[in-house]
């Protein structure tokens, strides 16, 4: 009866240091995810600078400019 017993209490040990190793593993993969959303909506906010700024540079960018500005005071 012994023996059982310590079994018993081997395996509720290890069933708590495995639920500890997933919430450690759920958090480290949620940090991961949310870097990599950050460094995405960097890339998209640059992407989106960098187009505005290719459009009002060239020369179609100004002719559109000026379609949408006509296009609002009438």
């Amino acid at each position: 009866m012994n023996i059982f017993m310590k079994a018993c209490r081997a395996i509720r040990a290890l069933k708590g240091i495995i639920r500890l190793q997933a919430l450690i593993r759920g958090h480290l993969v949620r940090r991961q995810a949310v870097a990599s959303l950050r460094c995405m909506q960097a890339i998209v906010k640059f992407q989106a600078l960098v187009r505005g700024q290719q459009v009002r540079l060239s020369g179609a960018g100004c002719d559109e400019l000026k379609k949408c500005r006509r296009g609002k005071a009438t």
